[in-house]
């Protein structure tokens, strides 16, 4: 696994993880500046997040 560093990380993928990750979006966040950290078996989504390119 490569080293890559955030500037934010977001720990779960559950709802919560994915309402706060639009927070960020909200509040400007750059592409490659969080990471969603999680077990989940499948990738969490919100459609905004997804135009937007940030998952």
């Amino acid at each position: 696994m490569a080293d890559e560093t955030f500037k934010y990380v977001i720990l779960g993928g559950g709802v919560a993880a994915g309402y706060a990750a639009r927070e960020f979006v909200k509040q400007g966040l750059n592409p490659g500046e969080l990471a969603i950290i999680s077990k989940e078996a499948v990738r969490f989504h919100i459609p905004i997040i997804l135009e937007q390119g940030l998952l």
